[in-house]
């Protein structure tokens, strides 16, 4: 099932990205690169913790935050 098929599944990923973004949102200016750093790589953690739920999707969002 994908995530505009699946209920459960698409609220699942929604509160994934929604994490995302407050850890990305909570950086300040005076945040350094090791804290983008870290919060890339803990955006990617949480991105494979959801994979299997939609993979195609899931791909698309790991392969942008590769750019």
């Amino acid at each position: 099932m994908s995530y505009s098929n699946n209920a459960d599944h698409k609220l699942l990923i929604d509160e994934v990205l929604h994490r995302c973004a407050k850890m990305y949102q909570n950086l300040g200016s005076d945040s350094g690169k090791t804290a983008y750093k870290q919060a890339r790589i803990e955006e990617r953690k949480l991105l494979r913790a959801v994979r299997d739920l939609d993979p195609e999707k899931i791909d698309r969002l790991l392969v942008n935050t590769d750019k």
